[in-house]
């Protein structure tokens, strides 16, 4: 490589240097903050809901999966207790199916616990990055929103960790959503979103589903009135697509809706 090809490459390794740049500070802060956990082995009697009430029921979760089995019935609750309709089970929830399956349970509990503000700082900033924002200003919402969470309380509030990470995902489908010009693209947003709302579902039925689904109708609506506004699209057809998205929404999470209920 002669210095005139040297000199061409280095301007595009700085740009790829500068596009990563705002995800790894939101990376790295939240494994700082929760480095105890990250890099300790940070579970103690100080979290005991914790130890006492996801770790057994998502250990039970995952031997089941290894072993091949829908776990209905847990036998080691009380004397006995429903598992997959209880809204708490983790069934059909993501992370923990697939954390508690593939590491021990301790290990598989605290990188739980990294992945919720980890998600929620990542999701925000790519939102953000989708509405346009600059680099510098999507990355300070990711990194407040991640902060917030790693720094407090919120961290190991699983229900509610969990709806916030998988909220900014909705969110994230939702923009991809309106902004696709072709109806292949949208549905695939239109699926990362059901996923994304039947997750919130699974780690905060109550009132985590029905702040994520106010987000996405508040978002949606702004959208639509935007677009019909500066002549994107007509009226009736904005309304029709952000209508659609919504409503599609608890169907695919039937699954997850009709046993619970």
């Amino acid at each position: 490589m002669n210095a005139a090809d040297a000199s061409r490459l280095a301007p595009r390794a700085a740009r790829r240097a500068v596009v990563w740049l705002g995800p790894a500070l939101i990376a790295g802060s939240v494994l700082f903050a929760l480095r105890g956990f990250a890099f300790d082995s940070g579970l103690t009697n100080q979290h005991p809901d914790l130890l006492t009430f996801w770790l057994p029921r998502w250990s039970f979760l995952g031997d089941s999966i290894v072993a091949g089995q829908i776990p209905l019935w847990n036998p080691f609750e009380m004397a006995g207790y429903r598992f997959a309709a209880d809204p708490q089970s983790g069934w059909l929830y993501g992370p923990p199916m697939l954390l508690f399956s593939l590491f021990s349970p301790g290990p598989a509990l605290r990188l739980f616990i990294i992945l919720n503000p980890l998600l929620a700082g990542l999701g925000m900033y790519v939102f953000l990055r989708k509405e346009t924002l600059g680099r510098a200003a999507a990355t300070a919402g990711g990194l407040v929103l991640a902060m917030m969470m790693s720094t407090s309380t919120i961290a190991i509030s699983l229900p509610f960790a969990g709806a916030l990470a998988w909220t900014t995902v909705l969110l994230v489908a939702a923009s991809g959503y309106r902004r696709a010009e072709r109806w292949s693209v949208r549905l695939a947003w239109l699926g990362l979103g059901a996923f994304a709302w039947m997750q919130v579902a699974a780690a905060h039925m109550s009132h985590g589903l029905v702040i994520a689904t106010a987000f996405a109708i508040a978002y949606l609506a702004a959208g639509a009135f935007a677009d019909a506004r500066t002549g994107i699209v007509t009226p009736r057809s904005a309304a029709a697509r952000g209508a659609l998205f919504i409503l599609v929404l608890p169907l695919t999470a039937l699954p997850i809706l009709v046993p619970h209920i």
